[in-house]
C-alpha cells in the first residue's frame, strides 16, 4: 500500500443534482481500506444531506466557496474571491502534501486554475466535466478561454457519459485528448431494490431542481390545457430552489403565480425531497425536462430502474439516453413502440401526454425493459472500478 498518497475531492455540494450525486455515489462506495490507500479527504460537500452520507472514516472540512452569481460588478468581486480561495486550496495542498486534487464542479475547477496559475500548485489535477453551456454570449467567450486553460493545466479530464466524451473532444484542442477518460455516470442498483411498474398513468413526476434552463413551466402549462381534458392525470414537482440564484428564485415564484392564477388543482409544487426514490417509486411517468443541452440525465436511468414509463424533453443529454432505451426496448420486445421524445412546447406535451393517458397500453410495454436497460448499461460498479484506478494511476 501507498502510504503517501493524498487525495482532495473539491466539491462544494451546495445542492443535490446530478454533478453532486455523481461523486457522492463514489466517496460513499469506497470501504475503508480503499479510502485510506487513496489517502482521501473531501472539501465542502455542504448539502445536509451530503455531509451525512460521507463515511466517518473519510474526513470532511467545511469551505468557502465564492458566489459568481449577479451582474459585472458582482462578478468582478466574486473573481477577486476564487483567486484568494485559489491561494487558499494552494496553501493547503502544500501544507498536506496533497498528491491529487479531484475538481467536480466549474467554480471548484476555476479556483483550482487560480491556484496552478499564480500560486504554483503542484499537485496532480483530475477535472470532471458535467456542464458546458453558458448561455449570453460575452460570459461564452470568456467560459470557453477558461476552459482551455484548465484543460492546458489538468492532467486528465473526466467525462461522464460518452455523449460529453464526444462533446470534449469538439471543443478542446487535439493536443489534449490524450487526457480524457470516460467515467460512466451511473446509479447503484443495490439501492434501488424495487420495482412498481404502473398498471395506468394518473401520477406525473418531475424531479428536478426549479431553473428556467430545466423546463418546468412548459409542463405546467400543458397541465392547464390537460386540466379539463384529462383530470385523472395529476402533476407533482419536486426540486431544489437554489436561493443564490435568483433566476432560479424567480422562476420559480413564476410557476407558483402561474398555478395559482389558473386554480390548477392537478398540479403540486413541492421543494426538495429527502426521498427522490420513493418520489419515483410512487409515481407512474416521470419527465425529465431539460431547455439546454446536458451531459447526462441521471433521472431517466434511476425511473427507468424502478419500471417507469419515462419522457424526456427533445434536448441534448436525457434525450440520448431515452433514445438509447428505445432502441433497446424495441429489440428486446420485438416490437414498434411510440417515441418518448417529448418537443418542447406546451401544447405537443399536453397532446403526447393525453394520448398516453387514454391509451397506456401503447406505452406501457417499455416498462418491461427499463431495470434490464440499467443493469446493461448503468451500473455503478463499473463506475467505481474506472474512477478508483484513475485516482492509484494519477501519482
Amino acid at each position: 500500500m501507498n502510504s503517501t498518497r493524498k487525495t482532495i475531492i473539491l466539491d462544494q455540494g451546495e445542492v443535490i443534482g446530478g454533478a453532486e450525486c455523481y461523486m457522492r455515489d463514489f466517496i460513499t462506495s469506497l470501504a475503508e481500506s480503499d479510502a485510506k490507500m487513496l489517502g482521501l479527504r473531501v472539501l465542502g460537500a455542504q448539502h445536509p444531506e451530503y455531509k451525512a452520507a460521507i463515511p466517518d472514516y473519510i474526513p470532511r472540512e467545511d469551505f468557502t466557496f465564492p458566489s459568481v452569481k449577479g451582474g459585472m460588478f458582482s462578478k468582478a468581486i466574486a473573481a477577486m474571491k476564487i483567486f484568494l480561495t485559489g491561494q487558499k486550496i494552494a496553501k493547503i495542498c502544500r501544507k498536506k502534501q496533497i498528491n491529487t486534487i479531484v475538481t467536480n464542479t466549474a467554480r471548484s475547477h476555476f479556483i483550482t486554475l487560480m491556484s496552478k496559475i499564480f500560486f504554483r500548485n503542484k499537485s496532480r489535477w483530475i477535472v470532471i466535466m458535467h456542464d458546458f453551456e453558458t448561455q449570453k454570449s460575452f460570459w461564452k467567450l470568456i467560459h470557453t478561454r477558461i476552459n482551455h486553460l484548465i484543460f492546458s493545466r489538468a492532467d486528465n479530464i473526466v467525462s461522464v457519459s460518452s455523449l460529453s466524451n464526444k462533446i470534449l473532444k469538439e471543443m478542446i484542442p487535439q493536443k489534449f485528448h490524450k487526457k480524457i477518460r470516460l467515467v460512466e455516470n451511473a446509479i447503484k442498483l443495490n439501492q434501488i431494490t424495487e420495482e412498481l411498474r404502473p398498471t395506468n398513468i394518473e401520477t406525473v413526476l418531475i424531479p428536478r431542481r426549479y431553473d428556467p434552463y430545466k423546463g418546468q413551466k412548459l409542463i405546467i402549462e400543458a397541465a392547464h390545457l390537460l386540466h379539463e381534458r384529462n383530470p385523472e392525470l395529476q402533476f407533482l414537482f419536486h426540486g431544489a430552489v437554489f436561493a443564490e440564484d435568483p433566476k432560479c428564485a424567480k422562476y420559480h415564484a413564476e410557476c407558483v403565480e402561474y398555478t395559482a392564477k389558473h386554480n390548477l388543482e392537478n398540479v403540486e409544487l413541492k421543494r426538495h425531497t429527502s426521498d427522490p426514490y420513493g418520489k419515483i417509486l410512487a409515481a407512474d411517468l416521470v419527465i425529465v425536462p431539460a431547455m439546454v443541452p446536458e451531459t447526462f440525465g441521471r433521472i431517466v436511468i434511476e425511473a427507468l430502474a424502478m419500471g417507469k414509463l419515462v419522457l424526456s424533453f427533445d434536448e441534448t443529454g436525457p434525450r440520448e439516453i431515452t433514445k438509447e432505451f428505445m432502441r433497446f426496448a424495441e429489440r428486446e420486445s420485438g416490437m414498434t413502440l411510440p417515441s418518448l421524445i417529448v418537443p418542447k412546447n406546451p401544447m405537443t406535451i399536453a397532446e403526447m401526454l393525453g394520448e398516453i393517458a387514454d391509451n397506456p397500453d401503447k406505452y406501457l410495454p417499455y416498462t418491461q425493459y427499463g431495470r434490464a436497460f440499467v443493469e446493461r448499461y448503468y451500473d455503478f460498479k463499473n463506475t467505481k472500478k474506472t474512477m478508483t484506478r484513475l485516482l492509484i494511476n494519477a501519482v
